[in-house]
């Protein structure tokens, strides 16, 4: 349902699992609280898809893809603070190259040009120079 853009009869399995695991006590399935994040976001139940991601990053903290959606929903809800420190949170748990790259990206596209600038700048001093095939 969810790659045929049906997010409407998707939802209601998302958490249908979501609640079955939890009921379950079994392994946590990665991607599993993102689907259903991204799925609620889409039919416009931000406060709803917060707390899926912030449950696909509790128990996944190196998921940038739910860092960024997170982020991405605190910025345009008008929480930046919330999305600045859900970046911070993402190279925290996964300080690579990509991970600077991308919230530097971010805080741009966010306006937030200090920020961006400083993250890059951090990323130099931990990896050098950005090669031809990195931002």
């Amino acid at each position: 349902m969810y790659d045929q853009a049906e997010y409407d009869e998707a939802a209601p399995l998302f958490e249908e699992a979501v609640e079955s695991l939890a009921r379950s006590h079994a392994e946590a399935i990665a991607d599993l609280h993102f689907y259903a994040a991204d799925t609620l976001a889409r039919l416009d139940h931000p406060e709803k898809a917060k707390a899926q991601y912030v449950e696909e990053l509790r128990e996944f903290p190196q998921n940038a893809r739910a860092s960024t959606a997170l982020a991405t929903l605190y910025q345009t809800s008008g929480a930046p603070d919330d999305a600045d420190r859900v970046l911070t949170e993402m190279i925290d748990a996964t300080p690579t190259p990509e991970t600077y790259a991308l919230a530097v990206r971010l805080w741009t596209t966010f306006g937030n040009s200090r920020q961006a600038a400083a993250t890059r700048a951090e990323a130099r001093r931990a990896f050098g120079e950005p090669r031809a095939d990195r931002p």
